[in-house]
């Protein structure tokens, strides 16, 4: 009767129990099925990982060129108090599909001028800042002051939208799931 306990208790262990049953070949290829397929989500991850950054990069670069080319081409318009033009030079920005908002402040911190896209609606202005640049709320803001004769004489603020970068974390981690 004891012989009979201790078989009915080993045979209840299911992984001991399916393993014990499979021939060798079969537990093979489960290890190396195994093996393959951790290395495969460990290597999509590093590289979705790594385009995510990439990407990041790329966008903060880009919106900084713009930033200082709208910086470049409204000191006139801040100079002679000029906002139609700043708006036309601001215009400009709209052939760069993700920009939504631009505006420009004054020395004194004031909004001089702003244009956006008509599908956009911007709740509140943003507070003048510092030259610089966060991701919030699926957009990535940037501040870039406007300097003539190396005196600030204006900021910029730019926002764009994120909708591409997170369709290509979508779409990254669906082919890494179609590859696995």
């Amino acid at each position: 009767m004891n012989r009979n306990m201790k078989n009915k208790g080993s045979e209840n262990t299911p992984s001991t129990g399916f393993l014990r049953n499979l021939s060798i070949k079969k537990k093979l290829v489960i290890i190396i099925m195994l093996v393959s397929s951790v290395g495969l989500l460990l290597a999509g991850g590093f590289f979705i990982t790594y385009e995510r950054f990439s990407l990041r990069k790329h966008m903060i670069n880009d919106l900084n060129t713009h930033a200082e080319m709208l910086a470049d081409n409204c000191t006139g318009s801040l100079s002679f108090n000029d906002p139609q033009d700043a708006v036309e030079v601001s215009n400009s920005l709209w052939a760069e599909s993700l920009i939504e908002f631009a505006c420009i402040y004054n020395g004194n911190g004031t909004l001089f001028a702003k244009c956006q896209r008509e599908e956009f609606v911007l709740d509140t202005l943003p507070e003048q800042e510092q030259d610089g640049y966060r991701f919030e709320n699926g957009r990535l803001v940037m501040f870039k002051q406007i300097i003539l004769n190396n005196q600030p004489i204006g900021t910029v603020y730019l926002q764009s939208d994120l909708s591409e970068f997170s369709a290509f974390l979508r779409q990254s981690f669906i082919v890494l799931t179609v590859m696995i």
